[in-house]
């Protein structure tokens, strides 16, 4: 993991492209490339990985900060 992407003020939560996975950054728990425990979605060919956190909702607008 990226040491500038760590500790971000505000609300950034950042995600980082390696090979054919996304994965959050500076998750509560961290990902693996295989048999990952967020069980990642395959989508074109691109694994896309789910954040602990819960990222997704905010950036989905689905949820908004307390």
């Amino acid at each position: 993991m990226d040491s500038d992407l760590r500790d971000q003020p505000g609300d950034y939560m950042p995600w980082k492209v390696f090979g054919n996975h996304i994965c959050p950054v500076n998750d509560l728990r961290e990902h693996l490339p295989r048999d990952c425990w967020c069980h990642p979605d395959e989508d074109d060919g691109l694994i896309i990985h789910r954040s602990l956190d819960g990222r997704e909702l905010y950036e989905d607008g689905l949820k908004e900060p307390s």
